[in-house]
């Protein structure tokens, strides 16, 4: 048996893993992105009255 075979395997799922990875990447992006745009105005009214970028940032945290 040659080193190859379990090479490409490895390979193969390594291929695979960042696949998976970067799609859930991309769908938590998506969630934090929507929740962002429905309380749009309420995070602008709070940065308006001076919440400090933390609390937002915070406050979006929660929302995913």
């Amino acid at each position: 048996m040659s080193l190859s075979e379990p090479r490409f395997d490895l390979g193969l799922m390594a291929s695979f893993a960042l696949l998976a990875l970067g799609l859930a990447l991309i769908g938590v992006y998506g969630v934090v992105a929507y929740a962002a745009t429905q309380r749009s105005h309420e995070i602008s009214i709070r940065i308006a009255l001076g919440a400090a970028r933390d609390d937002v940032v915070r406050l979006l945290a929660r929302l995913a």
